[in-house]
C-alpha cells in the first residue's frame, strides 16, 4: 500500500509539473505579446523624434511604418523569429541625441521638456534606435521599395549637402542675366465674377443674368453666395488656375477688359469681368535678387547629386542582363 501511495504522489508531482510548464510558456507568450504592443506604441508615439546623426532621421521615418506593419510585408515570423544578432552593439546616448529631442520636443509643443519628459523621449529614442538597427540587420531595408527609395532619397541629401557657402556676386548676376525671361513677373489681373451653382435651369439664369450685367446692372447681389468672394485683385494665370481651372484662366486671360463673358470652372458657372490688366514686367536685380539665389542654390545643389551619382556609379560594377 505504501508502495501504490508513493507511485500516486510521484504521478501527481508529475501531473503539476506539466500544468506548471504549460502555465510558463503560456505567460511568456503574454509577455512576448505584451513587449511587441510596447514596441507599437513606442514607435508610434516616437513621431518625428529626429536623430543626431542627421541623415539617419530622415531613414527612420519609413522603419516605423514598416516595422508597424511587417507583420503584413514580410510575415510575423520574420521580426520575432528571425536570426538574432549575436554582436555587440554600442548605443550612445550622448548631450547631441538629448539636444536633438529637446529641440523635436519643444518645436512640437512651444516649450522646452521637463526632466521627465526628456528622459521619456530618450526611452523611446533607444527603443527606436535598436529596432532600427535590428532591422538593418536582418535585412528588412532591402525588402521594401519604399525603404529603398528613402535611402536613397536620403543619401541625396548626403551629396547635396557637400554644396557650402553661398554663391558670389558675380554668380548671381550670371545667373539672373541668364534667366531674364525666366525671372519676369507674369501680367496679373483685377476682375469680378458673379458665380451661379450648377442646376438644371443654369443655361437659363447664365444668358439672363449675362444679359443684365451688359446692361449696365450692378453685380452686387446677383448669383449664388461664392466662398472666394466677388472680386479679385493682381490674380495671375498660374494663380487663377490653381484656384478655378485652365478654362476660366484662359478666359481672364484673353478677354479685354471691361467686357461680361460667360465661363465656367471645376465649381460652377461664373460671369467675368476684367477690371485691369497689368502687364508682365522684367525685375531688376536686386527685385529678383532673392529668387535668383533661392534658384541658384537649387541648381547647384541638384549638380553635385548628379555628380555624385556618377561617382559613385563609376565605383560600381553594372551588369544588365
Amino acid at each position: 500500500m505504501r508502495d501504490e501511495a508513493h507511485d500516486a504522489d510521484v504521478h501527481d508531482e508529475a501531473r503539476e509539473a506539466e500544468v506548471r510548464e504549460a502555465e510558463a510558456r503560456e505567460a511568456e507568450a503574454r509577455e512576448t505579446e505584451a513587449r511587441k504592443t510596447e514596441a507599437h506604441d513606442a514607435i508610434s508615439t516616437a513621431g518625428r523624434i529626429g536623430d543626431a546623426r542627421g541623415v539617419r532621421a530622415l531613414l527612420r521615418e519609413p522603419f516605423v511604418h514598416f516595422l508597424v506593419l511587417g507583420a503584413a510585408f514580410f510575415g510575423l515570423h520574420r521580426l520575432l523569429a528571425g536570426p538574432e544578432t549575436t554582436d555587440t552593439d554600442v548605443l550612445v546616448v550622448d548631450e547631441g541625441v538629448r539636444s536633438e529631442l529637446r529641440d523635436a520636443f519643444e518645436h512640437s509643443n512651444e516649450r522646452p521638456p521637463t526632466d521627465e519628459e526628456l528622459a521619456a523621449a530618450v526611452e523611446r529614442w533607444i527603443d527606436e534606435e535598436v529596432l532600427y538597427r535590428e532591422g538593418l540587420a536582418r535585412g528588412l531595408d532591402r525588402d521594401d521599395d519604399a525603404v529603398r527609395g528613402r535611402v536613397a532619397l536620403s543619401m541625396s541629401y548626403v551629396l547635396s549637402a557637400a554644396v557650402t557657402g553661398e554663391p558670389t556676386e558675380d554668380e548671381l548676376r550670371r545667373y539672373f542675366d541668364a534667366h531674364r525671361d525666366e525671372l519676369s513677373r507674369e501680367a496679373a489681373f483685377d476682375f469680378t465674377q458673379v458665380f451661379l451653382t450648377e442646376s438644371p435651369d443654369v443655361v437659363a439664369r447664365v444668358e439672363e443674368l449675362l444679359a443684365q450685367l451688359r446692361a449696365g446692372a450692378s453685380p452686387n447681389g446677383l448669383g449664388d453666395p461664392f466662398s472666394g468672394g466677388r472680386r479679385y485683385r493682381l490674380r495671375r494665370r498660374v494663380q487663377l488656375e490653381e484656384a478655378f481651372g485652365p478654362e476660366l484662366a484662359e478666359a481672364v486671360t484673353t478677354t479685354e477688359p471691361g467686357t461680361w463673358i460667360a465661363t465656367r470652372s471645376r465649381h460652377g458657372r461664373h460671369l467675368v469681368r476684367v477690371d485691369r490688366r497689368v502687364a508682365a514686367e522684367a525685375p531688376s536685380f536686386e527685385e529678383a535678387r532673392a529668387d535668383v539665389l533661392a534658384a541658384l542654390e537649387h541648381e547647384r545643389r541638384d549638380r553635385a547629386v548628379r555628380e555624385g551619382v556618377a561617382a559613385l556609379r563609376a565605383r560600381r560594377e553594372i551588369v544588365r542582363r
